[in-house]
């Protein structure tokens, strides 16, 4: 279930990454080595911080993509797992209980969090301005 979930969230971090490195500058990646840097601490200090929110954002995507994914869940479930997708539709096709609600409330409140903290931490209102 791990390898299927993570075949389906992988292009989520593939594209917000790369749009992060189309971002970065070659020049400041040659500033650094001529300065003497060597390749981590120019990864470390320069790399990273141009595109760790397009990682951020990239992981945000998948966490939320791969939670909510029903059919990936319900297609390679054995009888031991059980996922909350998978329990949510179970609850849904035998009784209309309250939980499930209650469970799409945390989910939505714990969604709304998760954008807010992701709009602090990437800053995405201070690029679009």
């Amino acid at each position: 279930m791990i390898l299927g979930h993570v075949a389906v969230i992988t292009p989520f971090i593939l594209r917000t990454t790369i749009a992060s490195l189309s971002q970065l500058d070659l020049a400041q990646l040659d500033t650094s080595a001529s300065l003497g840097a060597g390749p981590f601490y120019t990864f470390r200090r320069v790399t990273l911080p141009v595109i760790r929110p397009g990682i951020l954002a990239g992981a945000f995507l998948a966490f939320m993509a791969s939670v909510d994914n029903v059919s990936v869940s319900l297609f390679l479930a054995n009888p031991e797992t059980d996922v909350l997708p998978i329990r949510m539709w179970s609850m849904l096709e035998s009784t209309l209980d309250v939980r499930t609600a209650a469970v799409s409330g945390v989910l939505i409140a714990t969604t709304a969090l998760f954008v807010f903290v992701m709009d602090r931490v990437a800053g995405l209102t201070r690029r679009l301005t």
